[in-house]
């Protein structure tokens, strides 16, 4: 039997576990239960996808204690025409201002989660960059743009994720060396 994580953290463990996609605190909304007092002076942005990243930072930022469990509480139904499961949409582009803005929060309140939040921040834009067509030649610059910035950081940074990490290095080859090796890695993985 799987062990059962439970217990409870600090808004800055939470925060640095969600920023680095720790299995036991992410992201995501949907696998959350919340005090509606947290909401206050705070909402999902409109328009925009990645409203998750935008969005769930600034709760643990007013959160006293954040509880956790991996117990299956809660059931996702899984839909393949959702945007975040299409290959292209123009919408994608908002993980620029989304994850310009989750760095610069981050960053700001809690200096030492820059690297974190670089970690998440280069996540979002290569999985957007990654799904972008080459026909998008103006978006993929400056997703391209976006994700170099946060490369150095993810590299060098032992808590980071391996993938990313793997990742910020190949990057370093340049665009057309990253989009190929990254196709290889997809066709791995689709494979096993």
């Amino acid at each position: 039997m799987p062990e059962i994580f439970e217990g409870c953290t600090s808004r800055e463990e939470a925060l640095q576990k969600m920023l680095y996609h720790d299995k036991t605190f992410t992201g995501v909304v949907w696998n959350k239960m919340y005090r509606r007092s947290l909401f206050d002076g705070i909402s999902f942005p409109k328009g925009l996808i990645y409203e998750d990243s935008a969005t769930t930072y600034k709760l643990c930022f007013k959160a006293e204690r954040i509880a956790f469990t991996d117990k299956v509480l809660y059931g996702y139904r899984k839909n393949d025409s959702s945007i975040m499961r299409m290959r292209y949409s123009p919408k994608m582009l908002s993980c620029i201002p989304v994850s310009q803005q989750l760095f610069r929060d981050v960053s700001a309140k809690y200096p030492h989660l820059s690297d974190a939040a670089a970690s998440l921040a280069f996540e979002v834009n290569r999985v957007v960059y990654l799904n972008l067509p080459h026909s998008r030649k103006e978006e993929r610059r400056k997703v391209w743009a976006e994700l170099i910035k946060y490369r150095k950081a993810v590299l060098f940074d032992k808590h980071a994720r391996k993938r990313e990490r793997i990742m910020a290095l190949i990057s370093y080859g340049g665009p057309e060396i990253f989009y190929l090796v990254s196709g290889l890695f997809r066709l791995y993985h689709a494979k096993h």
